[in-house]
């Protein structure tokens, strides 16, 4: 079942690794584990200025981040939307991540080597945000895969129907923040 919209704010808020998936000019698909943080509605991350993910964000903003428990009963949330990246540093917020990642010492210890350096903060307003808790009962049809022509597996429906469609958005919350409703 889905998450409500403050389930997600909160789960978003735990330091769960993500992982964005880009799109390079020549249509590849990259997809890299990252850490973020969660602040004032927005997925923040940083890369580094040499690196395939910002040279993809360049070439095509659009991404999508998934983040995920890695033990039952597992959680999701997916976002959709597109990256603004701008050069800098951020030693504040890559302080906050170090010791969410990595705990106290270590996190200090790793924010400090990072003193001074160069990064791209990457910021990703989600468009669209599909959510799921297998914690809550059966899982719905087709949460794992909200796109239209998702992935086929055991019990699933080749293509999908509109009834389909309706019935996956009343298990599952999509949210659209393009047009600022949830479907």
């Amino acid at each position: 079942m889905a998450l409500s919209e403050k389930e997600i704010e909160e789960f978003l808020r735990q330091p769960n690794i993500a992982v964005l998936a880009t799109v390079a000019a020549d249509g590849q698909p990259h997809t890299v584990p990252t850490w973020y943080e969660y602040d004032d509605g927005e997925i923040v991350f940083h890369t580094g200025l040499r690196s395939r993910k910002y040279r993809n964000i360049q070439a095509n903003d659009r991404v999508s981040i998934c983040v995920d428990t890695k033990t039952p009963p597992y959680k999701a949330v997916v976002i959709y939307g597109r990256a603004r990246a701008e050069e800098g540093t951020d030693e504040e917020r890559s302080r906050r991540m170090a010791i969410a990642y990595l705990g106290e010492a270590v996190g200090n210890a790793y924010a400090d080597s990072l003193r001074g350096e160069r990064l791209v903060i990457v910021r990703v307003k989600p468009e669209r945000i599909v959510s799921w808790d297998y914690g809550r009962g059966e899982r719905p049809e087709g949460a794992a895969d909200a796109d239209e022509g998702g992935a086929r597996g055991p019990g699933r429906r080749p293509g999908r129907t509109g009834e389909d469609r309706a019935e996956l958005q009343s298990q599952s919350l999509i949210w659209d923040g393009v047009r600022g409703v949830k479907k």
